[in-house]
């Protein structure tokens, strides 16, 4: 099995903190950033979806929508593993800061399940945190796993 690893960041970062991204595609020469406007405070756990697209080893889309949520104190998120995908772990930048309850990594290698954060603490600060998402996908009709790392800020806030 061959595995390649991608790192999503830099131009990424920069969207992250001028509004958000909807969409990400990387292939050898191109790299778009479609912007998606602020969300309002939900009242219910919220959902995100990371879909990620690994037509061929050199080709991968990547989509996380939305990018930045508002999480409610009392409430979680759950990331949904959407395309190609095999797993998905979901990984705070700073561990000790983590508002969840549930211990990170938060996974899923199966399609159908969400991986899920669990409650927020009760004494979680209200501000925003930032985390990783990690995409293994199988490239269709091969033996090749393509790790893909999102390295932005990508924004949960309270």
């Amino acid at each position: 099995m061959r595995r390649s690893t991608l790192f999503a960041f830099g131009l990424i970062g920069l969207a992250a903190l001028t509004g958000g991204c909807r969409f990400l595609r990387i292939d050898s020469q191109t790299i778009e950033l479609l912007k998606l406007p602020a969300q309002p405070p939900p009242s219910r756990n919220q959902s995100v979806d990371v879909d990620v697209q690994c037509p061929s080893a050199t080709e991968i889309f990547v989509a996380v929508i939305p990018w930045s949520v508002r999480v409610r104190p009392g409430f979680g998120v759950q990331w949904n593993m959407l395309g190609n995908a095999t797993q998905l772990d979901i990984n705070p930048k700073v561990r000790a800061r983590w508002p969840f309850a549930g211990t990170p990594p938060h996974r899923t290698t199966n399609p159908n399940q969400s991986a899920n954060s669990g409650n927020s603490r009760a004494n979680a600060p209200l501000t925003s945190y930032s985390y990783t998402a990690t995409v293994t996908c199988r490239v269709p009709n091969t033996t090749t796993d393509v790790v893909v790392t999102i390295d932005p800020d990508i924004i949960l806030t309270f």
